[in-house]
């Protein structure tokens, strides 16, 4: 309810009243289910205008008019009982039974509207249609099987108290004629426009807006009542908005929508004023009780249970929207799992609560249709036994069973639980909160895939009072126990793993003989892997992974004869990133090293898995903990007055939310413990300042997700100062400071200090690990400075990164600092460093137990190798530590890190024209990302799937597949904070429409593009979607050109500008070069330059080959053909063959794509003005 169906349903009906069309709308209650033939009834009167008629004879005037010449006289005594009417009965149907006239009626109803139909449309409209009666349901499934007629439907969740659809209607509904929409929540922007837009001002306060998102639950209805209540109430303030007074918080604004005026508007009204509202001093909304009118219509449902589905629903309430089984039976009074299940089926059947993992299975993809709705030919079987005892009692006995294994429910109408929670007394929510806070504590630290422990590592020991909460003596023991098992695990694992090591050594050649677990490679860098062993690991999920795997071995050396070869015959044209390749070379042992040391990890953990692995087990609940244990907690603590507990739970939820990559959500609950923090309750407690460190930290990286650099980086600096970490202002200070630190990180090189023990070590890791997370954040923000000094920023604070983590002795956290140091090394082209730290996170891996988070900083080592291998073109070497990353992190259930690697994997094959392969794993990509609804991971695929279609000439997807991704999801709250992925999407998007000269729908995406470059930072995917970005400016250029001479010059300049801006960021990224040297070889044939294009030419010929990519390559081979050396024009297939590329589904070879690799878009020449050649326009290098 409140998800505007009727207003759907009446705007249908208003749009559909025009010439040559008839509209029938209708709307039906819950009585009139059990009124026979009501709804056809009804329709049938108002569709012949006998509705309104108020006699018998006005009736029988206007049915004599309508149906003569289609119904004979003699059977209008049908409809006497139908329509109120008094014909004369006929001879005819005196003789008839009451079946026959039945079955008469509805012979002379369809007569009627087959008639009709072929006058004008028919559009029959019905809101409320749950409440169809069998009769009328029967007759519309004949109905829509006769006569050609558009039946709009408004429909609510049937499942009511055991009331199932009866087979005509499950018929109508499972027809592939029949289409659904199915009506979600409003996503939290949209709430907050509406918002607006109901109030009639441009922006609302930041508390007002949590609170309506909180309430509303994304329900327009709700949102509606809610603002109505505060107004009447005299809560919210309306205040002229002062438009020259400048904000100085960005953080109020981070996801709001204002609703500007545009400017053609303030042209015609420049008089109005704008308006914004805000909330009454003193006024708290978390106390606000719920309107009348939606406590009414949650009190309705509950006077419709009984006694124990009150009780059940009433202790729910206290635990909160979501909840576990378990805990639901730990504040039940007394109750038994039987009888709480038997409970729970009912109300589950009443659909008041479902279980969460319904929630996957309903976003697995949108064209689905609603579980509610779908029925199968067995259940339309079962329907027909409806009065079989034994088959109600064996579908209840099966809900049981289900519910019995559902772990964790959520209320179906969130309305409901706040409803059912003002039912109780003040003592009693009292004493439940606190029943419900003991029993969650020992719950909320992350899942065992993740490791456990606090979301904040170390939280609790950095948090006075927190420790002795969550330690009984009883359960110190159990931990003791735990902790020697895991560590025998340990040990035995390790152990392992330095005797294979050693064997490895010992016995290269009888390993080869025997079959170990060594990769495969022809000239002795990787050893032959027999069929027997490790390969069969990966054919048995993924067929085609093992060959793939292989053959990229295979290439591995070829790649590195292909690049000295290269470096050798062009001694003379060193391009400025050679100096790279000097001494990468060295590094490829150790990731050789690295490589095989991984195929045995991943080996032994998943055949030690597979012994001990139960179904579901190692799947990653780390989503349902934080909305079923942390949230939750946070609000009992509330409730409690227990502020500092509750302080501390916002910061775990919203560092979870975080991890997730939920950034709006995370902004919800900072905006609620920044609140907290400033209320009068909180001010006269001492406040812990490592916890605001915290909530500053969360904030910035929020802030960074969202690309506020500014904002992020003042929040992030201010958090370093609360945890006694200073960072200079001054690059003198700057430049001291890494002298400092320099000879720091010197001492730790040479002199490991082991800690001693003492209660304060925890403590000190949690200030460590918070320091190192600040300092990984501040040093990619600096680096996404313009300024001259950022490279000095940036170095620090890298450097300052590793030195706490070698300080907390961590071995994750070390690793991790020197992949970030690499990293940042390798952004600013210090070849050295780079190689040097990539080297030592390598060693230092050999170190790190193999089990628990010490798996996961392997992956993540792997992954983060095979990006920087990406990056610099080392692509054979990129797809198999890629590979072996993925197999970790399928086997850890980590989705999201995986989705993230399988797109690297692609990128690598497809700039390597290894397109069979790109597609497995494009494929492999989109059943993870749809199945986990991964909004990050499908943009992700999205965007390989528009590469592919504009750059490799065939379709995995279809371009208006990608289109309606995009502008269906554009304004997602965790999409908006990906803006180098947007970049990519949007620039794809206007180089489609650019190339087919569209360029009414090319301006949009174009200007979306370009305003997002100022706020990407330097990566891979920001590098191609800037490549992109510029290809739409030159083709712009052209048609300026051809078309508008005068804006030739400014375009240009722009051009070049971003030319040189890009080439400076290809640094960290020369796979590009080739792309940039392609880009500016075309704009100087365009100027007339062409021995300077010719020599661009050969610089991207050059760099293609040394950095691997070899789709730029062949993109180079047609346009020099085509502009220097062809002696015919060349037809131009990508244009041909617009919009319906050939498609590669994934068990396609090559050869049966035919020559898709002609499909490639030509740069061609302006149709220059003789008379104006311009001259002024032309540029040198």
């Amino acid at each position: 309810m409140g998800y505007g169906k009727s207003q759907l349903v009446t705007e249908i009906a208003y749009i559909g009243q025009a010439p040559g069309q008839k509209v029938v709308a209708m709307e039906l209650t819950k009585i009139n289910a059990w009124q026979n033939f009501f709804a056809v009834r009804t329709l049938m009167a108002m569709f012949l205008g006998v509705d309104v008629c108020k006699t018998y004879d006005a009736r029988q005037y206007i049915l004599l008019s309508k149906l003569r010449g289609v119904i004979e006289e003699q059977y209008l005594c049908l409809f006497n009982n139908l329509f109120h009417v008094k014909f004369p009965t006929s001879e005819v149907v005196s003789q008839m039974d009451n079946d026959r006239k039945n079955k008469e009626i509805e012979t002379m109803l369809l007569k009627i509207l087959i008639n009709a139909a072929e006058k004008e449309v028919l559009i029959f409209a019905i809101d409320e249609a749950q409440f169809i009666d069998k009769a009328s349901w029967d007759f519309l499934d004949n109905l829509l099987k006769s006569v050609p007629i558009f039946v709009v439907m408004a429909l609510s969740p049937i499942n009511h108290k055991g009331r199932i659809l009866c087979s005509s209607a499950a018929q109508i509904l499972n027809s592939p004629s029949t289409t659904f929409i199915q009506l979600r929540e409003l996503s939290p922007s949209v709430i907050i426009q509406k918002a607006c837009q109901d109030l009639g001002v441009v922006s609302i306060a930041r508390e007002l807006e949590t609170f309506l998102i909180q309430r509303s639950h994304g329900n327009p209805f709700y949102c509606e009542e809610l603002l109505r209540n505060l107004h009447l109430n005299n809560v919210l303030q309306f205040h002229v908005l002062d438009e020259d007074e400048e904000k100085e918080d960005e953080w109020d604004s981070l996801f709001t929508t204002t609703v500007l005026k545009t400017h053609a508007s303030k042209m015609l009204d420049e008089e109005t004023e704008l308006y914004i509202c805000t909330v009454g001093q003193n006024v708290k909304l978390t106390t606000i009780s719920l309107p009348p009118t939606l406590k009414g219509i949650a009190l309705a449902a509950l006077d419709n249970m009984n006694p124990s589905e009150q009780m059940v629903v009433k202790c729910a309430a206290v635990i909160g929207v979501m909840f576990t089984t378990e805990m639901l039976l730990y504040i039940l009074p007394e109750w038994t799992k039987r009888k709480m299940y038997q409970t729970l089926a009912a109300l589950v059947e009443s659909r008041i609560f479902k279980c969460c993992s319904e929630r996957k299975e309903v976003n697995i993809t949108q064209r689905m249709l609603s579980k509610e709705f779908s029925i199968s030919n067995n259940e339309l079987k079962s329907l027909r036994q409806e009065s079989d005892l034994g088959s109600v009692i064996s579908n209840r006995l099966k809900l049981e069973e289900a519910v019995m294994h559902c772990k964790i429910m959520e209320f179906c109408t969130p309305l409901l639980q706040e409803a059912a929670y003002e039912l109780w007394l003040k003592n009693q929510k009292k004493a439940l909160h606190f029943k419900c806070a003991s029993y969650l504590k020992w719950l909320a630290h992350r899942c065992k895939c993740c490791g456990e422990g606090d979301f904040i590592p170390y939280h609790r020991y950095a948090v006075d009072g927190m420790l002795q909460k969550f330690y009984s003596q009883e359960y110190k023991i159990k931990n003791i126990k735990e902790d020697v098992l895991n560590e025998a695990a340990v040990i035995l694992v390790s152990e392992t793993l330095k005797k294979l090591e050693a064997s490895h050594q010992e016995g290269a050649e009888n390993q080869e003989r025997k079959g170990a677990f060594s990769l495969s490679h022809k000239k002795g860098l990787f050893r032959k892997r027999e069929k027997a062993d490790y390969s069969f690991f990966f054919s048995a999920r993924h067929p085609s992974v093992a060959a793939l795997m292989e053959s990229s071995g295979d290439t591995l050396i070829e790649w590195k004869d292909s690049r000295i070869k290269t470096r050798q015959l062009t001694t003379g044209d060193t391009l400025r990133s050679t100096f790279i390749l000097q001494e990468s070379f060295r590094a490829e042992n150790s990731e050789l090293e690295f490589l095989k040391r991984m195929d045995e990890i991943i080996l032994l953990t998943f055949m030690s898995k597979k012994r001990t692995e139960t179904p579901g087990s190692q799947d990653c609940e780390c989503k349902e903990i934080v909305e079923s244990v942390s949230v939750p907690l946070s609000q009992h603590y509330l409730a409690l007055g227990d502020y500092s507990r509750a302080f501390y739970y916002l910061l775990e939820s919203a560092s979870a939310y975080v991890n997730l990559s939920h950034n709006y959500m995370a902004f919800t609950y900072l905006n609620t413990a920044e609140s907290l923090l400033r209320s009068s309750e909180y001010k006269h407690k001492l406040i812990n300042q490592f916890e605001v460190s915290i909530l500053y930290s969360l904030k910035g990286e929020v802030c960074y997700n969202m690309g506020q650099i500014t904002s992020a980086k003042k929040l992030i600096k201010k958090a370093l100062s609360l945890l006694k970490k200073s960072f200079p202002i001054t690059v003198v200070g700057a430049f001291c400071m890494f002298m400092v630190e320099t000879s720091k990180h010197l001492s730790h090189q040479n002199k490991q200090t082991l800690w001693q023990i003492s209660s304060g070590r925890e403590k000190r890791l949690a200030v460590l690990f918070q320091q190192g997370h600040c300092l990984s954040l501040l040093w990619q923000l600096f680096n996404l400075d313009v300024a001259r000094s950022r490279k000095t920023f940036t170095r620090l604070a890298a450097l300052m990164q590793v030195n706490c983590a070698e300080e907390s002795q961590d071995e994750s956290q070390i690793i991790s600092s020197y992949m970030d140091f690499s990293l940042c090394y390798q952004m600013m082209g210090c070849q050295h460093e780079w190689m040097k730290y990539e080297l030592m996170a390598i060693k230092r891996s050999s170190h790190l137990q193999v089990v628990g988070g010490g798996l996961l900083t392997i992956a993540k080592l792997a992954s983060s190798l095979a990006y920087m291998k990406l990056c610099l073109g080392n692509m054979p070497l990129a797809i198999q530590l890629g590979y072996r990353a993925h197999e970790l992190y399928e086997q850890l259930k980590r989705p999201n890190l995986d989705a993230t690697v399988l797109h690297d994997i692609f990128k690598a094959l497809y700039l390597s024209t290894r397109y069979q392969d790109s597609v497995q794993v494009l494929s492999c990509l989109e059943d993870l990302t749809f199945r986990d609804d991964n909004i990050i991971g499908q943009s992700l695929f999205i965007s390989g799937c528009l590469n592919i279609i504009l750059y490799a000439g065939f379709c995995f997807k279809p371009f208006k597949y990608c289109q309606d991704f995009i502008l269906a999801n554009e304004t997602n709250c965790i999409l908006m904070s990906q803006n180098n992925i947007m970049l990519s999407l949007y620039s794809s998007l206007a180089i489609w429409f650019a190339r087919l000269q569209q360029w009414d729908k090319f301006i949009i995406p174009f200007e979306k593009a370009r305003r997002l470059v100022r706020r990407t930072c330097a990566s891979l995917c920001s590098n191609h979607g800037f490549c992109k970005l510029v290809e739409c400016e030159i083709l712009l250029l052209r048609k300026y050109i051809e078309e508008r001479p005068d804006k030739v010059r400014e375009m240009h300049n722009r051009i070049t500008k971003n030319l040189d801006q890009i080439m400076n960021q290809c640094s960290i990224s020369p796979v590009y070069y080739s792309r940039v040297y392609h880009l500016k070889a075309y704009v100087q044939l365009m100027l007339g330059n062409d021995e300077l294009s010719q020599s661009f030419l050969e610089k991207g010929f050059y760099s293609s080959d040394i950095y691997g990519n070899r789709l730029e390559r062949s993109w180079l081979e047609i346009s020099k053909e085509w502009w220097f050396t062809g002696k015919k024009p060349m037809e131009d297939f990508w244009l041909k063959a617009v919009p319906d590329f050939p498609v590669w589904n994934v068990n396609m070879t090559a050869q049966e794509m035919g020559a898709f690799h002609k499909n490639m878009y030509l740069l061609k020449v302006p149709e220059l003005d003789i008379s104006n050649p311009f001259p002024e326009s032309s540029v040198e290098e």
